[in-house]
């Protein structure tokens, strides 16, 4: 390796051309090349030796400096952290994760929530979903307050008394609830029927109908369930009902519409209240009679006079609009007049 080495380098020094002193360029290259060579072999001996073993790094008996590669130090390893003796924390610096948690490090119980640090420096164990599933199952208790609204409407139209089906529920609903709160799916339906069941709120059974088809699963409130709506009915805080009229929202961009486009607008709105208004006289005469009966029936009193206001609402925005069609107009012709 030295040999060839060495005959590159004097080749490199040999002149370019003829007989004579190279150019000046010439040497200024050569000198570079002999630098450059003299590294690569510096590089290519202290490889061999390492690569021979410990033993071979100063040579057969030959002191430090005979290869002429100083002896390797091993680097310093790190110090162990200090005795703990008292058993107490020893806080730690922690570096801030930068995005959210990657799905991948969530464990597959579904337990992600762990101890939290409060300021303090005492950690709090929050209980986790799966713990909570747990309990509730375990005991049978659901807080009054976890119910949504749903849940408390559905109890609500078994507080009645009869034994209903899930389907049943659902007629009844869209003839009642849908007027003035919301009509629930099927599937809403039968999930608080089993959120309820769960919670010792309804008892269930299963009764073989006449048709031949699988049974039917009816459901009716208990002791527990009726005091529960009771109390939810009474000491529930009275929330102001949530307003979001998207036709008036439509209108409000007004300034985007052509006007007979917001007439339109108007006038199917204008149906469709005159429409809930007669569904809502036709289904306020089938409510209960007597006592538990007349609370519905005054609700369904008040949806009639709800959509006959919305109806009216409509044609007097009808009328708006056309009183302000006719000053633009009238605004217009006097601009060109003058």
């Amino acid at each position: 390796m030295r040999a060839a080495l060495a005959q590159v380098a004097q080749s490199a020094e040999r002149p370019a051309g003829s007989a004579g002193r190279a150019p000046r360029a010439g040497r200024r290259g050569a000198s570079l090349l002999r630098v450059h060579l003299s590294t690569i072999g510096q590089r290519v001996r202290l490889c061999t030796v390492r690569a021979a073993g410990p033993g071979a790094e100063h040579g057969a008996g030959a002191g430090p400096g005979a290869s002429g590669c100083p002896p390797r130090v091993p680097a310093p390893r790190p110090a162990a952290p200090p005795a703990n003796p008292s058993g107490r924390r020893v806080p730690t610096t922690r570096v801030a994760r930068r995005g959210p948690r990657p799905l991948s490090s969530a464990p597959p119980d579904g337990s992600w929530r762990g101890p939290l640090r409060c300021r303090t420096g005492r950690d709090r164990t929050l209980p986790t979903v799966t713990q909570k599933r747990a309990d509730v199952e375990k005991t049978g208790e659901t807080d009054r307050s976890a119910l949504p609204a749903t849940g408390w409407a559905v109890l609500g139209l078994l507080s009645f008394g009869d034994e209903l089906s899930g389907y049943d529920l659902k007629k009844w609903s869209d003839r009642s609830l849908r007027f003035f709160y919301w009509s629930p799916s099927f599937s809403q339906i039968y999930g608080e029927l089993k959120r309820l069941e769960k919670a010792g709120y309804v008892s269930a059974r299963s009764v073989a109908q006449e048709t031949g088809h699988r049974d039917k699963r009816v459901y009716v409130i208990t002791d527990e369930g009726m005091a529960a709506v009771r109390h939810w009915a009474r000491e529930a805080p009275v929330e102001p009902p949530v307003l979001k009229h998207g036709v008036m929202l439509r209108l409000w961009l007004g300034h985007l519409l052509e006007a007979d486009r917001m007439r339109e607008v108007l006038g199917r709105h204008r149906e469709y209240a005159e429409t809930m208004r007669q569904r809502a006289e036709t289904d306020g005469a089938d409510t209960r009679a007597g006592e538990a009966g007349a609370p519905p029936s005054l609700v369904a009193k008040w949806s009639q006079r709800y959509y006959a206001a919305e109806r009216d609402l409509a044609d007097a925005m009808l009328a708006d609009l056309t009183e302000l069609a006719e000053l633009t107009d009238r605004d217009e012709r006097g601009g060109r007049r003058t």
